[in-house]
This record gives structure tokens, sequence and C-alpha cells, in this order.
């Protein structure tokens, strides 16, 4: 081949390569190549570092407090007092049934805003329905209006009966403060009667609202007992006197 025909090759000088571009670009820029942590990737991890920290503290602070206590409440009152003549009935109360908006025992409460939530470790002891239905009991055996006052179950067959649903049981809260609510629905029912129609003597409903003394479950328990005594006091004193009417005794 002639030394016209064959390729120009350019020699390098001794002990250095012949520089590529891509080379070129990685001595004028010392930094191109390295590895550049992105901002986001960097935000997000710091973030996941401050919560697991929070997270941890929290489970440190709960070990250290011990496993969150559950806290039951009952009805504490004394009954009401209800002026009027011994009659001679013998009434049955039945076991009140809890309604859909109060089928449990947990604590129930509603904001402002008509929404209904439920507090994890504040509890009836009972549901309202049974709840009520003994110190509703209680209440009239004591307040001395009646011949007797039986429960379902008793052998004693009863001259009329008392019988209804627990509507409402809840803790109401708005600006002014929060409120114990209680919502029934009773119907009296004279057994002795065959004629189904004829023997309701009585169907009526009752709401009873008392404000807590604080902004407590606690308070709220203390405001549901004194709105379970003036139930009790109203529903005694109506029974009373619709009896007293179909038998002729004196109300």
């Amino acid at each position: 081949m002639s030394p016209s025909n064959r390729p120009e090759v350019s020699a390098a000088a001794p002990g250095l390569e012949a520089a590529s571009p891509c080379r070129q670009r990685r001595q004028m820029d010392p930094e191109a190549g390295q590895s550049r942590p992105k901002p986001f990737r960097t935000l997000a991890g710091l973030l996941l570092t401050a919560l697991l920290l929070i997270a941890s503290q929290g489970c440190l602070a709960q070990l250290e407090d011990g496993p969150a206590r559950l806290h039951f409440y009952t009805l504490h009152y004394e009954p009401l007092p209800v002026a009027g003549e011994t009659l001679p009935v013998i009434l049955e109360i039945d076991p009140l049934t809890s309604g859909p908006n109060c089928d449990l025992t947990k604590m129930v409460y509603q904001d402002q805003e008509l929404k209904r939530q439920e507090y994890d470790y504040h509890r009836w002891r009972a549901k309202p329905g049974p709840l009520l239905s003994s110190f509703l009991r209680r209440d009239l055996q004591e307040s001395g209006l009646f011949k007797a006052v039986i429960p379902e179950e008793s052998r004693t067959g009863p001259t009329h009966r008392l019988e209804g649903t627990v509507e409402e049981f809840y803790e109401l809260d708005t600006e002014e403060g929060w409120f114990a609510v209680i919502e029934t629905s009773l119907t009296l029912v004279d057994t002795r009667r065959e004629d189904i129609s004829g023997s309701v003597l009585m169907q009526r409903r009752y709401r009873i609202q008392e404000p807590a003394e604080a902004k407590t479950p606690k308070s709220v328990a203390r405001a549901m007992s004194l709105a379970s005594a003036e139930l009790a006091r109203q529903v005694a004193q109506d029974v009373h006197k619709i009896l007293a009417e179909s038998t002729g005794a004196a109300p």
C-alpha cells in the first residue's frame, strides 16, 4: 500500500491516551459522574426518620404509664319523691329494649355537626335498656304509689304492664357545654283486658336533658343519673294519674 493510501493515525504523546469525548467532558466538569442525592428523597427520608422517632417516644411513654385502662360507669342517685295515694294495682316493669342508636355499652357522644362517635375507654356497666329498666323499677317501688311493682319474671300476676324502648342515651357536646340526653318511648297496658286495642292506656315519649358540670365522661355519667331520676319521676307521676283515673281512685 502506498504511503498516500494509508489511514492517518494521530499519535499521542508518550504515557498519554487519546482523550474520548466522554473523558473530555469529565475533565471539564470534575463533578460529572458523581451520584448527587435527590432533594425529594432526602426530604422523605428525614420525614420518615422523624415519624419513627415520634412513634418510638409514644411507645416508650405508654410502657412507662402502663396500658390504657377501661373506665366503667353506672347510674347513681336517690329517687325523687312523687306525691299520691297508693293504688291497688300490681305494676310489672318489662325490660326496656335498647334502640339502634344506643344498643351498646360504649359511651356515645355527639358534636355540633350531628356526628356520633364512641369512647374507646369509657363504658356503661350495661346497655341503656337493662340499665334504665332496673332503676325505673326501683324508683316506682320506692314511690309508694302502687300496691306492688314487680319484674317480668315474677310469679305474681300483674294487673298492668309498662314496656318500651330507650331510643337515645348519649352525651351532647355544644358550645354552651356538655349534656346528658335520655329519650324513651313507653307504653302502659292493662293486662286484664282481652281487647288489645282497649288495653293500651298510655303511650308517651319522654326526652330529658341535663347539663354536665364539666366536659368529662365522668361528669356526663353524673348528669345521666340526674336525667334518669327526672325520667322516673315523670313516668311515676303520669302512670299514677292514668291508673287512678282508670280505677276510679283519687289521683
